[in-house]
């Protein structure tokens, strides 16, 4: 009897044919969790970071036990892949505590960090038990950009050799970067330094404002017509924006609902303090993991908060081009404090882009 001959099937692969598989399902199959909003550099444009001593922040964060529990939780309603990420969350005693329960429960982890804090113990306990994938950011590619961009002489070197523990265990790494004022000279030498180690990257020119209302990471945003230049020089981008304005379906979209996205139908996020809300962006409402269980937060709060209906008319929702516009309830919530409102900034890079990209 011939043994039949079964095609394999690569990881996202098996993602795209699940999601296609529950798209009229609403299940919790991705996640992030956020460990800590403390961080050891001060970057001038980060929306999150905290200092990494604050003892009064690090009171309120959930402890070890809790992380678990919640983490044993979130796997048995259905989650398949995690985002561990910070603030810097290697700066917890507990990280690789934390990270070995999430990889016994099953779940495909993904670490976000900037690497000056990675070890050669967590390194090999990552070379053991595989992430999902590793992402460093990289804020420049000198001594004197990570200086001006995080507040570190060190950061750069740390960063280095941080990437060559990673490489030298073969574990699989990207890159990427927000492009800033600070280190817009250095993108082409962080690009460089992505190829010639065979290392995906990606990079994002879009600031926010920090999560408690404060504008300043916005005075290191670069202009709409730097932005343009970016993804006219970088072939993969401009192909994308060319395709996305070729394929652009010209038709309002006209919806009741404040939210469009897969928030709340198949992803999530958990902040450090137990917050279970939509997303990264969109913290608010958020549900109290530390008064109620994840599944009853999923279950109901959350499918409420997803479905919510406006309250007001928008501009958005006379407008055609959201397939290449940025703006999101979570952008607006950051901005403004309110998932209804109206980003002029992510409009008016949309219509240039439109222009840019169109026949």
């Amino acid at each position: 009897m011939n043994c039949p001959t079964l095609p394999e099937l690569s990881l996202s692969e098996f993602g795209q044919r699940l999601a296609a598989k529950l798209a009229s399902a609403r299940l919790p199959l991705s996640g992030s969790l956020e460990l800590t909003e403390r961080c050891n550099l001060r970057c001038v444009h980060c929306y999150i970071n905290q200092p990494a001593g604050d003892r009064d922040i690090r009171s309120r964060e959930m402890d070890t036990a809790m992380v678990c529990d919640v983490l044993d939780q979130v796997a048995a309603a259905g989650c398949l892949k995690l985002l561990i990420t910070g603030g810097e969350p290697l700066l917890r005693p507990d990280f690789l505590d934390i990270y070995l329960h999430a990889k016994r429960l099953g779940l495909l982890v993904t670490v976000f960090t900037n690497g000056t804090l990675l070890t050669e113990e967590a390194v090999e306990c990552f070379a053991e038990y595989p992430p999902y994938s590793m992402e460093i950011t990289l804020y420049g590619a000198s001594v004197e950009t990570y200086e001006r961009v995080t507040g570190s002489t060190s950061a750069f070197g740390r960063c280095l050799n941080a990437i060559g523990m990673v490489r030298a265990h073969g574990l699989p790494l990207k890159f990427k970067s927000m492009v800033l004022k600070q280190n817009r000279h250095d993108l082409a030498a962080m690009k460089a330094l992505a190829a010639d180690l065979g290392i995906p990257y990606r990079f994002d020119p879009v600031l926010n404002t920090r999560l408690d209302g404060d504008p300043r990471p916005l005075d290191s945003s670069i202009s709409i017509d730097e932005i343009l230049v970016l993804d006219r020089e970088d072939e993969q981008r401009a192909a994308e924006y060319r395709r996305i304005v070729r394929d652009l379906r010209r038709v309002p979209t006209r919806a009741d609902e404040v939210f469009l996205c897969g928030a709340g139908i198949h992803s999530f996020h958990i902040d450090a303090y137990g917050q279970l809300s939509l997303c990264l962006m969109a913290r608010k409402p958020a549900y109290d993991l530390r008064q109620g269980s994840f599944q009853e937060g999923w279950d109901d709060f959350l499918r409420r908060a997803r479905f919510q209906k406006r309250t007001r008319e928008s501009p958005c929702q006379l407008c055609d081009l959201s397939a290449i516009c940025g703006q999101c309830p979570g952008m607006a919530q950051m901005h403004y404090g309110d998932a209804e409102a109206f980003v002029p900034s992510a409009c008016a890079l949309a219509g240039r882009r439109l222009i840019e990209f169109g026949d």
